[in-house]
Parts: structure tokens; C-alpha cells; sequence
């Protein structure tokens, strides 16, 4: 019996449902796809033609740099790991692998630096100025991505999403 009320009151509302849905206008509606990264500031910055060559040019090849740097930084790790989980761990071996791993690191934030310092140099001042004022902007909004992906929880940097600003306890 109650199975069937079930049943009636979804059908009943499934039917109101459809009575009051409206049929389209036949006018489509046009969404703005947000432009970000390195388009969003392309725009903002309104680079020429040769500009706009000249740091796709440079793009690529930071991208192939982070990829081959990536990818040491992989295997050092899975290295390290293998260090480690050995029967009687070399502390020596164990540190230098470590000490790799942050060399490789370093060189990837200069080979960023780098990067944006050839992409400044190929800017006018008053692109430059624009350039100083928003670069960090994409960061944050990936950082924003990334948190609403996770529903807006905590889990980078100190504490992994534990203490203070992370919702959990007095602060």
C-alpha cells in the first residue's frame, strides 16, 4: 500500500513537473567560456602579432622543460622510495637523492624565473606594467580550481587541512 502512495505521489509530481514546464524560445542562448591562463593575460596585455609568436614560441619550450624536469623528479622520488624502504637504509645515498631531488627543483623555478623574464623583455612599458600587476592572478585562480574541485576543504601546505583556517576546531 505504501509502495503504491509512493508511486502515485511521484507520478504526480512528475506530471505537475512537465504541466508547468515551458517549450524554448527557439533563441539560443550564448555562454561566454571564461578565458583564462596565459590567454586571459594575452588579452589583457594586447600583444602584436610577433609577440604573440615570439611567447608561444617560448611556451613551448618551458612546457618541454617542466615535462623533462617533471619527470626526473619522478624517478628520483621512485629512487628515494626504493632507498628507503631497503632492508638497512644507506643514510648517505638517502640524503644525496634527496639533495637531487632539490637541485632539480631549483632549476625548475629559475628555468620559470627565466621564462618570465624573456616573456618581460619582449613587452612594452606599458605592457610591463600590466604584466607586474596581474601574473600572480592565474596562480591563485588555479589554486581556486583546485580547492573547488575538492569542495572548498583545506589539504595544501602546513597541516594538510588540519588547524587553524581549515574549519576544523576553535583556530
Amino acid at each position: 500500500m505504501r509502495s503504491r502512495l509512493m508511486g502515485l505521489a511521484v507520478l504526480a509530481l512528475a506530471a505537475s513537473t512537465l504541466a508547468f514546464a515551458q517549450q524554448g524560445t527557439g533563441q539560443r542562448v550564448v555562454v561566454e567560456k571564461k578565458v583564462r591562463g596565459p590567454e586571459k593575460m594575452d588579452q589583457m596585455l594586447n600583444l602584436t602579432d610577433e609577440q604573440e609568436a615570439k611567447i608561444e614560441k617560448l611556451r613551448g619550450e618551458m612546457q618541454r622543460t617542466m615535462v623533462q624536469n617533471r619527470s626526473k623528479i619522478q624517478i628520483a622520488r621512485i629512487d628515494l622510495r626504493e632507498l628507503m624502504d631497503a632492508d638497512t637504509p644507506d643514510r648517505g645515498a638517502i640524503e644525496k637523492k634527496f639533495k637531487e631531488i632539490g637541485d632539480i627543483q631549483i632549476k625548475q623555478r629559475m628555468a620559470m624565473f627565466d621564462h618570465h623574464a624573456d616573456i618581460e623583455k619582449l613587452l612594452t612599458p606599458d605592457q610591463k606594467k600590466i604584466w607586474k600587476e596581474h601574473r600572480g592572478e592565474g596562480r591563485m585562480e588555479g589554486r581556486q580550481r583546485v580547492m573547488r574541485r575538492m569542495g572548498g576543504r583545506a589539504g595544501f601546505g602546513p597541516g594538510c587541512g588540519s588547524g587553524c583556517g581549515s574549519g576544523c576546531g576553535s583556530g
